[in-house]
């Protein structure tokens, strides 16, 4: 009797893996993002009982509430772009001062009064100027970056905050702030990582200087008027598209792994939830190309790891302008629903890229 128990049991088992296999593969329907725009609601709102609070601003069993609207790009398809550096910027304008032209970032002026810089931010938005209208800001600021830059002039740009900064109510700036975006989806995660680890240094790093492992994402242009700028250029080339489109999980699996991390403890409070993208080391090609993979990423006043407090002492507008940079975001893999750990995962290939999920695999 013994010996048909085995292979009984071993059949059963064949039987299962023979059956139940299919279903494990498809148990979350892979769906468009157009079929996510189409269904998902424009604000996450609920309440949460945390488990554990940081002991100093929020206790144990305390409530957090979540009203955050949820952005989703205006686009048809999501493809894995690949990305490589920017090279320093060449055939400049003669009226444009460099403070930085390499690789890794530039920093330009275009007689921006350098004393102005130290003018605070100001509560309410303002118009300085008749020529550049607080509501207009961000696509003069763009227009004049295209005119005055050239390799600016074949990139997308999603303003993601804006703020007033003046001596007084007549004379001062707008500081604009953008994601590098690609076929229409922002790159936001870039290097989040809170631990460095040396085979992640980008071949520009020396021992004087250490650069980002990965290109990174950010333009921030303080403008006084047309033409009149300084900014911060953060970007990187498209090489090209890996894959046309991707299969995501619909937005209801994602936001149950957002509501874990809240539950646990991770969040004081949201600003928003987006989609966009994060980047990853290419392993075949470290060091020159990384690919862009979709993430659903929120912000506001979070933490990366439960041990740690919150920061509350930190400006709104300081929060603003750092957007999806901070270790502390909270970021979601679109395809499986994994939740990032920017804190504690330091494993040598942490930042590689993982398997691609297409719609072969889920059809």
């Amino acid at each position: 009797m013994k010996k048909t128990i085995i292979p009984m049991v071993f059949l059963i088992l064949l039987v299962n893996a023979f059956f139940f296999a299919p279903i494990a593969l498809g148990e979350n329907d892979y769906v468009s993002i157009k079929k996510i725009r189409e269904s998902v609601p424009e604000r996450w709102m609920g309440e949460y009982v945390i488990k554990k609070g940081d002991g100093k601003n929020i206790k144990n069993g305390a409530t957090v509430f979540v009203d955050v609207p949820i952005v989703v790009p205006e686009v048809d398809a999501v493809p894995v772009v690949r990305i490589t550096w920017d090279p320093p910027a060449e055939d400049l304008d003669k009226t444009l001062e460099w403070y930085g032209n390499t690789w890794s970032y530039k920093t330009v002026n275009r007689n921006f009064p350098q004393d102005e810089l130290t003018f605070p931010v100001l509560d309410a938005n303002h118009t300085f100027d008749p020529d550049l209208p607080w509501q207009d800001a961000p696509i003069i600021a763009e227009k004049s970056l295209k005119k005055w830059i050239p390799f600016m002039q074949d990139k997308e740009l999603t303003c993601y905050a804006q703020h007033s900064y003046g001596s007084s109510q007549d004379n001062g700036w707008q500081r604009l702030c953008f994601y590098t975006t690609y076929h229409g989806i922002p790159h936001l995660i870039v290097d989040s990582f809170s631990h460095e680890l040396k085979s992640e240094r980008s071949f520009f790093s020396d021992e004087n200087e250490i650069f980002a492992a990965v290109p990174s994402t950010t333009i921030v242009i303080r403008i006084k008027r047309p033409d009149q700028f300084v900014a911060n250029l953060y970007t990187a080339k498209e090489v090209g598209l890996d894959v046309e489109d991707l299969p995501l999980l619909p937005f209801d699996e994602i936001l149950k792994a957002f509501e874990r991390q809240v539950k646990a403890g991770y969040a004081y409070s949201l600003d928003e939830v987006r989609f966009g993208y994060m980047v990853f080391i290419d392993p075949d090609n470290k060091g020159e190309e990384f690919v862009l993979l979709p993430v659903w990423a929120a912000k506001g006043r979070t933490r990366a790891d439960l041990s740690l407090p919150f920061d509350l002492k930190t400006d709104q507008e300081v929060l603003d302008r750092i957007g999806y940079t901070s270790s502390t975001v909270i970021a979601v893999n679109a395809q499986t629903g994994q939740v990032y750990d920017f804190y504690n995962d330091k494993r040598p290939d942490r930042r590689y890229v993982p398997h691609i999920i297409t719609w072969d695999e889920v059809k």
